[in-house]
């Protein structure tokens, strides 16, 4: 998302200083009495981008005095005093994060000033906690936010009795403080919040999902995001669309509608047999399918400008004063040619960040140019006036990229389109986008554990395409925008024909694959 400058910042939404919070509150019954407690300023939630806790009112909590603990003396970790074994001793332990590692969050006892070496183990269940002392460690197991004290019963070697009072901060899991709120009714240009899509010609399957970013659900606003898809078994055609509309731009959530569905019209009509087959071998961003592919594009950007034109008298003040930057949004197109012999040509166009790639082991390909401004998170639009003011050969040079894959490549491989609300968290530089191992990292650590193509049939199709949306709500500190990718790679063969099914020999015969392909 971004703001509406030539080159514009991507990033908006929640500003994690001033974010909604929920107070960590203090439970009475786990203060240890005869004791005054002020809340320690309670440190940041370790996630520089989401909603954080506010920093909680310094108040003093007041329980019945009993004179043996009022002498009790307190210190932090930074500012220890060393416990006399056999008095009641007081220690704050540094705040801790729900939900916390599942082996714990581990202290040394030296360093909280307590002598371990004197101390048997010790392990203790409250209900805001799991206490464990064993060798000379203090091991946590947060369970409930809030300001807690835990006192310990500890034994010393010598069999001298105790109790330490730890006191906690347990932070909420940042997870927990986002909203999903609804969209208002009558929202002009209202979309759904998530959707997926699937398709399976038994030759080629495509997978892709779109949904709502935690900023948007936060503020109960609209997806920006959008996608659009088209195949045509018979010609081994096939046409895929991502967009992202700018989070700045009132109504880029239609900006990027507009383009998604413009493309694919003038696509499947336009990117003909013909025009593929006009390429020859020498496959180029020169050639004449590249040049339909910027066309497309460009009268995308003359459907968005006449669509303002139109509803501003239709809509009222809804667009009385609207501009073609109000619908500004990114795009990014993938036309594919699957031929006879199991073989592929594939022609990009992209403005905008994000990515489109092709992905296979040790032999990944970014095909797109990101457009990043001065600054970090900034980018370019369809809609931006400047992107268009050179010629069609020039933009078609700079903004298309092709390739071709062998049969056996495109077994093995993946073709991706992404917003930049999936390639940010993973590739978290243009530089990083370049990198084999990066791209091994995100298919086989990410969407290999999806098994997107791995059943055949229709249902196990849709399944997939479900599994993908699921996906998409993976947490990332710092990412949370509209989230929007198509996965397009080669169906799940039939039982008889499938690598699971046959021996190696047989698939590497001359024209198994054209056989799994053949038209």
């Amino acid at each position: 998302m971004a703001s509406n400058d030539d080159v514009q910042p991507t990033s908006s939404g929640i500003n994690d200083k001033t974010a909604p919070s929920r107070d960590v509150s203090v439970t009475d019954e786990t203060i240890p009495a005869g004791n005054q407690h002020c809340a320690p300023t309670s440190t940041p939630i370790h996630d520089t981008a989401t909603p954080a806790t506010e920093d909680p009112v310094c108040e003093v909590v007041t329980t019945p005095d009993k004179p043996e603990m009022s002498k009790t003396p307190s210190v932090n970790a930074g500012k220890l005093t060393p416990m006399e074994i056999g008095k009641p001793f007081q220690t704050r332990l540094p705040n801790v994060t729900l939900p916390g590692p599942a082996d714990g969050i581990v202290f040394s006892l030296d360093n909280l000033g307590v002598p371990s070496g004197d101390i048997l183990s010790e392990e203790k269940d409250f209900d805001v906690a799991r206490i464990r002392i064993s060798d000379g460690l203090l091991t946590v197991f947060p369970k409930l936010e809030g300001e807690h004290a835990l006192p310990i019963p500890i034994q010393t070697k010598d069999g001298k009795m105790f109790v330490t009072t730890f006191l906690l901060t347990v932070n909420p899991d940042p997870k927990s403080l986002w909203k999903d709120i609804p969209v208002p009714e009558g929202t002009p240009f209202a979309k759904p919040n998530k959707e997926a899509f699937h398709s399976d010609d038994g030759a080629m399957r495509i997978v892709a999902a779109s949904q709502r970013g935690r900023t948007h659900a936060q503020q109960g606003t609209c997806r920006d995001d959008d996608m659009a898809f088209w195949s045509d078994p018979a010609t081994g055609r096939y046409i895929l669309v991502v967009a992202d509309g700018a989070g700045s731009a009132r109504f880029s959530r239609e900006g990027s509608k507009i383009a998604v569905e413009t493309t694919v019209q003038e696509l499947s009509g336009k990117l003909t047999d013909a025009v593929w087959d006009s390429e020859g071998g020498d496959f180029t961003n020169d050639g004449n399918v590249c040049k339909v592919l910027v066309a497309a594009a460009r009268t995308a950007v003359g459907a968005i400008d006449a669509f303002v034109k139109e509803r501003k008298t239709d809509l009222g003040s809804c667009l009385a004063d609207a501009s073609l930057k109000d619908f500004n949004t990114t795009l990014l197109i993938a036309a594919v040619k699957r031929y006879p012999d199991g073989s592929i040509r594939c022609a990009t166009f992209s403005i905008g960040d994000g990515a489109i790639a092709w992905w296979q082991p040790e032999k990944a390909r970014l095909l797109c140019a990101p457009d990043g401004g001065e600054f970090s998170g900034q980018t370019k639009f369809l809609t931006t006036l400047s992107v268009w003011k050179d010629s069609y050969d020039v933009i078609q040079k700079a903004r298309c990229f092709t390739f071709q894959k062998t049969p056996d490549e495109v077994r093995a491989g993946r073709f991706f389109l992404m917003t930049d609300g999936v390639s940010d968290p993973f590739f978290e530089t243009d530089n990083l986008l370049r990198n084999q191992a990066e791209w091994d990292k995100f298919h086989n650590e990410q969407l290999s554990e999806l098994q997107l193509f791995s059943e055949s049939g229709e249902d196990a199709a849709a399944a997939a395409a479900t599994r993908l949306l699921e996906w998409l709500s993976f947490w990332s500190v710092g990412n949370h925008d509209d989230r929007t990718i198509a996965v397009l790679g080669v169906s799940p063969l039939h039982p008889v024909l499938s690598r699971n099914e046959c021996s190696d020999e047989e698939a590497a015969k001359p024209g198994f694959l054209a056989k799994l392909f053949g038209r």
